[in-house]
């Protein structure tokens, strides 16, 4: 009996091919025993044929209901992962559509900023955003936003970033392009000056949209996390 817990477990732990495989080391085990004269079934007054072939049979009932087990086991995670995926889904679509609705009746660079915090650190579990404009003489980058960050950052980026340095945002100004870092180790090797504000921010994964007008850019949306995202399609 103590093969029941052992098969329960891999019935809800290792799915249908975990069960599968479990029961058929515990078949072996019962009938190489069986057939040495040991196991739950040796003292009955059978012979040793049967014996062997009455503990087959239990084994093989044991394995039919543990595959049961294992099956409805495999069906309700996977309908509990379906509900999440779908409600994931649902709520990214609101978010979308209560950002674009908040976005239509913006007027000014400060509201659209408030809007893309407002959405982006909460639903969105991003930890700093900054939205930047380039400036009027075409020099420098001028924040917008700067949310999330670290008061020292703030003060000493918050006057502008001039376009000649190398960073992230001005990379991705230059070549019009997003710059998606999944890894702090990647911003590291691409920009070594700049990467010490990595330090105070516990920044892991970067992401920087160019902003565009008939394909001249005028700023950026660069979005940080403190915990490394895949950065999915959906992201």
């Amino acid at each position: 009996m103590l093969i029941l817990p052992i098969l329960a477990w891999a019935a809800f732990r290792l799915d249908m091919l975990g069960a599968a495989l479990t029961g058929a080391v515990v078949a072996f085990v019962a009938t190489t025993m069986t057939s040495r004269g040991r196991g739950a079934f040796s003292e009955m007054d059978l012979s040793p044929a049967s014996q062997l072939a009455v503990t087959q049979l239990f084994v093989g009932i044991l394995l039919t209901v543990s595959l049961l087990v294992a099956q409805e086991a495999s069906a309700r995670l996977q309908a509990v992962r379906d509900r999440d995926t779908e409600r994931r889904e649902r709520l990214r679509l609101e978010t979308l559509s209560d950002l674009a609705q908040q976005l239509s009746v913006a007027l000014t660079p400060e509201e659209i900023g408030r809007d893309l915090t407002a959405h982006i650190l909460t639903d969105a579990g991003a930890t700093a955003l900054s939205l930047g404009l380039v400036s009027h003489d075409g020099h420098r980058l001028e924040w917008v936003t700067m949310a999330g960050y670290p008061v020292p950052l703030v003060t000493e980026f918050g006057a502008g970033l001039p376009l000649s340095r190398t960073t992230m945002a001005t990379a991705a100004m230059r070549l019009g392009q997003p710059i998606l870092l999944r890894a702090r180790g990647e911003y590291e090797q691409r920009y070594p000056a700049t990467a010490s504000w990595l330090d105070v921010t516990g920044a892991q994964t970067l992401a920087c949209w160019p902003l565009d007008a008939g394909g001249k850019p005028f700023g950026i949306l660069q979005v940080m996390w403190a915990q490394q995202q895949s950065l999915d399609e959906a992201q």
